[in-house]
C-alpha cells in the first residue's frame, strides 16, 4: 500500500540555518506517531520530541546553539541532554554538566523499514595523554508505537582504567506538562531538593 518506505518511517538529514544553531547536523526520525529530532553536532541528544504532532519536551530560550559556550547562554534542554563524562552539575575546573553533550556523534547505521527505524552512532570523549572512552548509543522506534529506546553502552578504549560519570537530564514541556497534569507510580517517598520544590 505504500510507495516508500518513508511513508510508514522515515529519517531525515537536515543542518541547521538558524544564526545560533548555524551548521548544527540533526536527524529528524518519524514512526508515524512520535518525532524525535536528534542533534548528531551534541552527542546525538534529542533535542526535541513530539507526541502526534503535540510537543513533549522543554525547550530554553536559547534555543539550538551551535557554539560552546557558557552554559547559561548555551543549555537548550531538550528531551534528552547528556552530562558527563567528566563530571556532573558544578565540579570546579569542569565546564557545568562536564563534556559530552558538546561532543558530536558519528552515525554508524541508520536503518528505516515498514517494522521501524534503527539508529546507531558513536561519540568520542578523549584527551592527549588522557582517556578514551567511546559511547555506542542505539536508538530504536517501532512503527506506530508510542515509545522510543534509548540504550547507551560506555566502553573504555584507553590503555588504562578511567573514572566517569553520566546523568541524562530529561526536561518536559508544555503542552505535555502543565498544571493539570499528573505524576503517578508506586512511590515510597520523595524529597523535594529546594524549598520552593517543597512549596
Amino acid at each position: 500500500r505504500i510507495g516508500n518506505v518513508k511513508q510508514a518511517c522515515s529519517i531525515y538529514h537536515l543542518e541547521s540555518k538558524d544564526p545560533k544553531g548555524m551548521g548544527q547536523e540533526l536527524l529528524l526520525l518519524n514512526n508515524g506517531v512520535l518525532t524525535l529530532l536528534v542533534n548528531l553536532s551534541h552527542c546525538g541528544d534529542i533535542h526535541q520530541l513530539w507526541y502526534k504532532g503535540n510537543n513533549v519536551s522543554f525547550l530554553t530560550k536559547n534555543g539550538l546553539v551551535g557554539e560552546h559556550s557558557d552554559f547559561l547562554k548555551s543549555f537548550p534542554a531538550g528531551m534528552v541532554y547528556t552530562c558527563g563524562l567528566d563530571a556532573i552539575g558544578g565540579v570546579p575546573g569542569h565546564y557545568l554538566h562536564g563534556n559530552i553533550h558538546n561532543t558530536p556523534a558519528e552515525v554508524l547505521s541508520k536503518e528505516e523499514t515498514e517494522t521501524g527505524i534503527k539508529l546507531l552512532l558513536r561519540i568520542e570523549d578523549t584527551a592527549l595523554f588522557g582517556d578514551k572512552l567511546v559511547l555506542y548509543r542505539s536508538l530504536v522506534l517501532k512503527a506506530g508505537d508510542p515509545a522510543f529506546f534509548l540504550e547507551d553502552r560506555l566502553v573504555n578504549e584507553g590503555s588504562k582504567d578511567a573514572k566517569y560519570c553520566l546523568l541524562y537530564h530529561c526536561n518536559f514541556g508544555y503542552p505535555f506538562l502543565d498544571e493539570r497534569s499528573e505524576i503517578s507510580g508506586d512511590i515510597l517517598a520523595s524529597e523535594p531538593r529546594t524549598p520552593f520544590a517543597k512549596q
